[in-house]
């Protein structure tokens, strides 16, 4: 695996964290409106 294919899985994975605990958060917030 070279150094560009490491850095590109490393972004994408890093990528789908932050989407991931953005959506839980929006979630989270729209649980608490509606309550």
């Amino acid at each position: 695996m070279t150094l560009v294919q490491l850095t590109a899985v490393l972004g994408i994975g890093l990528l789908a964290m932050v989407v991931a605990v953005a959506m839980a958060y929006y979630m989270l917030k729209l649980s608490q409106l509606t309550d």
